[in-house]
């Protein structure tokens, strides 16, 4: 997967990793405190059809219209960069 870059923020390490791509820690490099989760999704176009593209839209869209509830992570903002589709929600610590 293509190394992506997020302004303002370092990789701490990697949470998870799936078929379709990885979660990874970042942490805010102004506030060491605030930490966030990116999901990146490998998108190359080669293997994009129509079907997982309407799939990965309406997964951002459901995101970003649940707002504040107790039981899902808060969606902050996605941006596709290198054929990387990231999905940045906020971080729950264990």
């Amino acid at each position: 997967m293509a190394k992506v870059k997020y302004r303002g923020f370092e990789v701490l390490r990697e949470l998870g990793r799936g078929g379709f791509g990885q979660a990874v820690l970042l942490r805010s490099q102004s506030d060491s405190e605030h930490m966030v989760v990116a999901k990146r999704i490998a998108m190359p176009e080669a293997t994009l059809n129509g079907k997982r593209i309407r799939q990965l839209e309406c997964e951002v869209e459901a995101l970003s219209r649940l707002g504040s509830h107790p039981c899902v992570l808060r969606y902050i903002t996605c941006f596709e960069q290198q054929d990387v589709l990231c999905i940045i929600t906020e971080y729950a610590a264990q």
